[in-house]
């Protein structure tokens, strides 16, 4: 999509204004990123939000030092929940 290694939520939020943009209004059907620190979810969950963008945030930590296949599951279950799907079978 063209949004990798974004910085802050406000470069993350023009980015993916034109990408919206670029594509005459269709929205991309999930986001799925990881975020380096905690304190940073609230701002990049907001942005997509104020632009009916659904998304999957990952703390850079659960991804590189706790990753294992019930955490990938959880996240796949959350995902699927998101785009309308049943939380509990994939």
């Amino acid at each position: 999509m063209g949004l990798s290694n974004v910085r802050d939520s406000r470069e993350f939020k023009v980015n993916l204004e034109k990408y919206i943009k670029d594509r005459k209004g269709e929205k991309p059907i999930i986001v799925v990123f990881i975020i380096p620190k905690e304190d940073k979810y609230k701002d990049f969950k907001k942005c997509c939000y104020d632009l009916g963008v659904r998304s999957q945030v990952i703390s850079f930590n659960v991804a590189a030092k706790k990753f294992n296949l019930a955490i990938a599951s959880n996240i796949l279950k959350q995902i699927n929940s998101k785009l309308c799907g049943d939380l509990f079978r994939i």
